[in-house]
């Protein structure tokens, strides 16, 4: 309809020199003026309702008739129980927010999990080393003795009900925390909430992308003689409204460690990605 509707605009504003037999001077006439005429049954000269445009800008009008007549939409020729929602596109703001959301919430699972192990060493460390300090005086555990790195799995197996591998006869075992009480100190020591998305945002600072502006050129129409009246502007529309064309697409991404995969937004331009 709207390419027809140029066409026609077109065809009001050409002129055409039609030439007339020998004496009569060649004649010059406004195609959409001319094309009325012949639709109102006025007399006019064959050289002139037969002229290629003339035909052509005719068979424009009509298709546009045509066409305004069949101004319903095709939803309306199905029936009315069958219905096509569009889905709500949403928003720039509310896409960037879900992101960043997304990402803050995996940055923060993945801080806490890091914290966990070093508040842990902390609080078994003394235990360790007094430990450690008692195998390496005593004199009832035969050497070699255990090595620190044995001594900390007999405190881990110890807290984890498990038998542990080594023996320590002699020893003054310092009190090892159960583990319910071992992870009720370590949630004693990590961080506030507030605290932990302070350093999330420090993680993902700068990694949400922005999503650009939507935009289309409008086609440019041009109108000549030696042009095919009606497959060749269309054609042309149709491959200028698609070198213009762009738009966002919506993937999941790998960003640069520690932060996990999340949403990002990729612009796309005449159907290539932009990364």
């Amino acid at each position: 309809m709207e390419v027809l509707k140029a066409l026609e605009d077109e065809l009001k504003s050409k002129t055409i020199n039609i030439p007339l037999p020998a004496p009569l001077p060649a004649l010059t006439v406004n195609v959409y003026e001319t094309i009325q005429k012949i639709q109102n049954k006025e007399e006019l000269a064959p050289e002139v309702k037969n002229h290629p445009a003339i035909l052509a800008g005719k068979e424009i009008v009509a298709k546009l008739k045509e066409a305004k007549k069949k101004k319903p939409s095709i939803g309306s020729q199905f029936k009315p129980s069958i219905k096509f929602p569009f889905p709500e596109l949403p928003k720039k703001k509310e896409l960037i927010e879900q992101a960043k959301k997304k990402a803050l919430e995996e940055a923060v699972k993945v801080i806490t999990e890091q914290i966990i192990k070093p508040i842990e060493e902390t609080i078994l460390q003394p235990v360790y080393a007094v430990i450690q300090t008692a195998v390496a005086v005593s004199e009832s555990i035969p050497n070699p003795k255990p090595t620190p790195a044995e001594v900390k799995k007999y405190v881990k197996d110890t807290i984890n009900g498990v038998i542990p591998s080594i023996q320590l006869p002699g020893i003054s075992i310092p009190d090892i925390p159960t583990k319910e009480e071992l992870k009720k100190q370590i949630e004693e020591k990590i961080p506030t909430k507030e605290e932990i998305e302070a350093m999330a945002y420090d993680v993902i600072n700068g990694l949400i992308p922005e999503i650009p502006n939507i935009w289309f050129i409008p086609p440019t129409i041009v109108f000549s003689e030696p042009t095919n009246i009606m497959i060749g502007p269309f054609v042309n529309v149709a491959k200028l409204h698609l070198l213009g064309t762009s738009g966002t697409m919506s993937v999941m991404a790998q960003y640069p460690p520690p932060a996990p995969p999340a949403p990002a937004i990729l612009q796309w331009s005449s159907y290539s990605i932009i990364g």
